[in-house]
Order: structure tokens, then sequence, then C-alpha cells
């Protein structure tokens, strides 16, 4: 339902633009003005009244995914098993526990998966303008204190 809700006030808002758009058209004809040239601003700002944030979003994100986005294999499983001879066959899952330091912005999800390894995930906001935000998620063997990958 508040799908439907979404789409008719959009739908309204998309025909109130319009109209607009062609009133300022009209406005501009009897001015003898360059009537496209108004529709374009009019119809410029009444896109950017709602999606303003858009772009500038794609262009920050597609900067920091091709600088800082990556995955790191510090250790692959056969170099681990061979460092814990026997170790893999004792490990027994453990029920979803997951433990959180942190407010919603900035925190650190542990995950438990079982007697030596913890999932880490590491959420930071890191720009005040848009909501851009830094994930890093760490699986840790936490008796020999080192990542596995990251």
């Amino acid at each position: 339902m508040f799908g439907l809700a979404v789409l008719v006030v959009f739908g309204i808002y998309l025909l109130i633009s319009i109209l607009l758009v062609r009133w300022a058209m009209r406005a501009a004809r009897k001015q003898g003005r360059r009537a496209w040239v108004w529709g374009l601003v009019t119809a410029f700002v009444m896109y950017n009244l709602v999606f303003w944030d858009w772009m500038p979003t794609v262009v920050t994100h597609q900067y920091y995914c091709s600088t800082e986005a990556g995955f790191w294999t510090y250790k692959t499983v056969d170099q681990w098993k061979k460092e814990n001879p026997g170790v893999m066959e004792t490990l027994v899952a453990n029920k979803v526990s997951i433990q959180r330091v942190g407010d919603d912005s900035n925190h650190t999800d542990t995950q438990i998966l079982n007697q030596r390894f913890h999932w880490l995930t590491e959420k930071h906001h890191i720009t005040l303008f848009l909501p851009i935000y830094r994930w890093k998620s760490e699986l840790v063997d936490k008796d020999n204190g080192g990542s596995l990958a990251s």
C-alpha cells in the first residue's frame, strides 16, 4: 500500500511539473523569449527539488569504489589448515549471536561463528554532506589473532 501511495504522490508531482513547464513556456512566448530555455530551466528546477542529491551521490560512490574498494586474502584456508592441523575437524558452529559496539552510524558487529572464528563488520560514517559509509568485513582467528580475509 505504501508503494502505491508513493507512486500516486510522484504521479501528482510529475503532473504538476509538466503543467509548470508548459506555463513557463507560454509565459516566455508571450514575452518574446526562448520558450525551450524557460521550459528546460523549469524542468531542471522541478527535478532538483526532489533528486538534487542523486548526481553527487553517484559521483562520490564511483570515486570511492574505484579508489578504496578491494578484497584481500591474508591467509588461504589451505595455509591455515597446514598451520593448525586437526583443528578444523573439532570446530562446531554456534547459533547466530551478534554483538554490536557503537551506534547506527559508527559501529563494529562481531558474529561468533565457532570456537575460533569471528566475523567482524565495521561501519564508519565518513562524510558530512552526503551519507557515505565505509564498510570493512574481516574473518578473524581469535586464537592466532590474525585476519584470514578482509
